[in-house]
């Protein structure tokens, strides 16, 4: 211990968390809130910076799936594509990879 403040403190569980987990306080007090792999529900719901930082996170994450998703579909039509070239061409289409 600092004086009356305890060095190590139990950090609460988190959903689906087994093991107890440990925080040093040398450098102030612990908020287990902000630490790495602590961010639930009460944090979200408690902070609305964090929320709307969530939300947009969320938003980028459906935008590019569906990037990736037209680009998916682009690289089939352009196989095809080409596939019927080489027919018209009388060429061997390579196995695909």
């Amino acid at each position: 211990t600092q004086g009356d403040n305890p060095v190590v403190v139990i950090i609460p569980p988190q959903s689906g968390q087994r093991e107890e987990r440990y925080a040093h306080s040398l450098c102030g007090a612990v908020d287990s809130c902000t630490m790495p792999g602590t961010l639930g529900q009460k944090h979200l719901s408690s902070n609305p910076e964090s929320l709307a930082e969530h939300q947009s996170l969320a938003d980028h994450e459906s935008s590019s799936n569906s990037e990736i998703d037209a680009l998916k579909q682009e690289i089939k039509t352009l196989r095809k594509q080409l596939h019927e070239l080489y027919e018209l061409t009388g060429h061997t289409v390579s196995a695909e990879k």
